[in-house]
This record gives C-alpha cells, sequence and structure tokens, in this order.
C-alpha cells in the first residue's frame, strides 16, 4: 500500500494540513490577523527563530495568503498583510481561537481578546455572526481588542525581546557624552 501523502490526496483536510499544519504556521497566522504583521513583532511575540519565520512567511506567501508591503521607504521595511486567500480563514481561525477558550484553558481565566464589531459597536463574540446585531463578521469588519492581562503579556514579551535584541546588538557607536 502506497504511503499517504497530502499534496497527492484528493481529500481537502489532506491539502489543508499540507498548507497550515507546520509548526509556528497558524500562529503566524493569528499574529497577522490580530496585530500588524511586522517581522520583528511576529518573532517578538512568537519566540520564533528568524531563519524559521522567513521560512513560513515565504510559505505563506508563495501559497497566496500573505503578500509583502513596503510601509517604510528609507530604510526599506515590509509588513505581511492577508490577501483575500488568507482572509477567507477568519471563520476557521475563530473557530479554533474560540474552541481554545473554552477547551484549553481554565474557565476562570478571562478570554485574550474580543472583536467589536465596527458597524454596531457591540462585542462580536466568538462566532461567525455579531452576538450584538446579527450581522455578519470577518476581520475587515471587526476590530480586535486585546483584555487586559493579554495584552500586558504580550507587552512583556515585546519588551524581553527589544532588551535581548539589545544585547545582541549593542549600539556601533558610542553615545556622544557631553561635558561641561
Amino acid at each position: 500500500m502506497p504511503i499517504y501523502q497530502p499534496e497527492a490526496t484528493l481529500c481537502p483536510i489532506g491539502r489543508v494540513q499540507r498548507l497550515l499544519g507546520e509548526r509556528w504556521t497558524l500562529q503566524i497566522l493569528n499574529e497577522i490577523f490580530i496585530a500588524r504583521g511586522r517581522f520583528d513583532e511576529i518573532e517578538a511575540q512568537l519566540g520564533i527563530t528568524p531563519i524559521m519565520l522567513n521560512e513560513r512567511l515565504r510559505k505563506l506567501q508563495t501559497e497566496g495568503l500573505i503578500e509583502r508591503r513596503l510601509y517604510n521607504p528609507s530604510p526599506a521595511r515590509y509588513e505581511f498583510v492577508l490577501t483575500d486567500k488568507g482572509r477567507s480563514l477568519f471563520p476557521v481561525m475563530s473557530v479554533i481561537r474560540a474552541w481554545g477558550e473554552i477547551w484549553c484553558k481554565p474557565d476562570s481565566q478571562e478570554p485574550a481578546l474580543q472583536y467589536r464589531h465596527n458597524r454596531c459597536g457591540g462585542i462580536a463574540g466568538q462566532g461567525p455572526s455579531c452576538q450584538a446585531c446579527g450581522e455578519p463578521v470577518d476581520d475587515m469588519t471587526a476590530t480586535v481588542e486585546f483584555l487586559p492581562e493579554y495584552a500586558a503579556e504580550r507587552a512583556a514579551r515585546q519588551d524581553a525581546f527589544h532588551e535581548r535584541r539589545h544585547i545582541k546588538r549593542p549600539l556601533k557607536r558610542r553615545p556622544k557624552i557631553i561635558s561641561r
């Protein structure tokens, strides 16, 4: 019997697993959904090595889920943004997030984030429809709000990342000391 190969199957789950099943891929997509898709910020939040992050971002770009966009011309800096194909994963990511909130953490712990529906201003909830007004919700019609504990966790990771980076790459020139 031949060995199962996800790229050679008609099974849609196998094909999705080939695309999204590698370590870090869903977390990278999540970062792009809920925050900015800047390389440093993704690296800081996930603790992923730059080589691995670059590899995963290239694969997501090759598969058409994200694209690189210039946000600072000098020096050239890029961020990764979702394409239509990538944005179409919003309901899938929402279901995974909701499942994680229900089954993967204690009931006493507050949710990590919430979506605010831009059209009605209400809390959208975890589903495909806004729990306040019933209209469909996607990444273009909702704003992410980090709840306090998760916001603090993310800020601590960002600070630690910047501190480690400064230790690894200290200033090339000594700061000027002003003498009197």
